[in-house]
């Protein structure tokens, strides 16, 4: 009878323990296990700054639409009300890293961006080495190219520091172009369930 209770509080204290999340909407911010809540400094207006999630993986606003095997794969969504449309679409290499997210809006004459992720060598597989931002407006284009590197880990496994280069080109709807260029640390705060 000892032995049956011992295993049986064995069995319940694991089951409290971090269980894995369902879904893995936390790819798209380049996150990893049960993550509760991440805030970025950073200085590229691309990003998002703070996100939140629920304890199945889903963002806590989550429109995501996902795969069989939960991986977010975007969203579609309109308000006729205001002849509002939504849309994003995330696309994966044969390692399930993601490649590509794309995201257009109708607002305000229709932005489209896309964000392109390359990854690292064998020896850093899953660590983006260089995003690509780009997104076209009835303004014009503005193109953000981020190189990655000295990277430093939690214990989870997610990165909490990394240094950028940030070549930035922005070309108005005449055809002017300008050029910046600026190096920076970004650091993310991470909380787990």
């Amino acid at each position: 009878m000892n032995r049956l209770l011992i295993i049986l509080s064995l069995l319940l204290a694991g089951m409290g323990m971090g269980r894995a999340q369902e879904f893995k909407e936390g790819l798209l911010y380049d996150l990893h296990g049960n993550v509760k809540e991440m805030k970025l400094s950073t200085k590229n207006s691309f990003l998002k700054k703070h996100v939140k999630f629920r304890d199945n993986g889903k963002l806590k606003k989550s429109i995501t639409f996902f795969d069989d095997d939960n991986y977010p794969l975007g969203f579609d969504m309109s308000m006729n009300v205001m002849s509002f449309a939504m849309s994003q679409k995330v696309e994966y290499d044969s390692c399930r890293r993601i490649t590509s997210v794309t995201d257009k809006n109708s607002y305000d004459g229709g932005i489209t961006t896309t964000t392109s992720n390359y990854y690292g060598n064998e020896a850093a597989p899953s660590e983006i080495t260089r995003s690509v931002f780009a997104s076209i407006s009835k303004d014009g284009e503005v193109t953000a190219d981020c190189e990655y590197s000295g990277y430093v880990y939690d214990d989870h496994g997610n990165w909490i520091s990394r240094q950028v280069k940030h070549t930035a080109t922005r070309t108005d709807k005449k055809g002017v172009t300008e050029e910046g260029i600026a190096e920076y640390t970004e650091t993310r705060t991470i909380k787990y369930f």
